[in-house]
């Protein structure tokens, strides 16, 4: 959570994205005990208490799905599709879909491990926020934009390479 205190002294929460407050309400309201399966969305103002990258915004809107009580990856496909469908109802202009994964339980950590080896000689050359990242979150470190880091990312192992069945 993103708390501080304001001009008159009061304590501010604001919300920095909608998965954990979502996972709290189903176990706080006992919502998985009505069905096996939880289809939820939010949607809403959500705030960065980081530096926001270039281009990005302290506060922004922000739309998500959760799919709770199944591994089934037929419900990501099913919640990317519902996405997709609704951008094009939306009519935006120049779309464009990109696909991650970064693994299962049983294949992240062999991935994890190769990029942590991959990362650790290179680290003093990336950017003070990756070099931070690294310790905390090594798949962080995918996200940086800043093209001196980019040309050392862009060689760092795939997770694709990783996938398992």
């Amino acid at each position: 959570m993103y708390t501080f205190f304001d001009q008159k002294g009061r304590s501010l929460t604001l919300r920095p994205e909608g998965t954990a407050p979502v996972a709290r309400a189903v176990i706080e309201h006992h919502l998985y005990r009505e069905t096996a399966l939880l289809k939820l969305f939010y949607f809403g103002p959500m705030f960065r208490y980081e530096r926001p990258q270039a281009g990005r915004q302290r506060q922004f809107y922000h739309l998500g799905y959760e799919a709770i009580g199944s591994d089934d990856p037929f419900l990501d496909a099913e919640i990317i599709v519902l996405a997709w469908q609704l951008f094009r109802g939306l009519r935006l202009k120049k779309l464009s879909f990109r696909l991650n994964n970064i693994g299962c339980k049983k294949c992240r950590p062999v991935f994890r491990k190769k990029l942590e080896e991959y990362i650790r000689d290179k680290v003093k050359k990336l950017c003070p926020d990756c070099e931070r990242r690294s310790k905390r979150n090594i798949f962080r470190v995918l996200d940086c934009k800043r093209e001196a880091c980019r040309v050392i990312l862009d060689l760092s192992p795939k997770s694709i390479d990783f996938l398992c069945e």
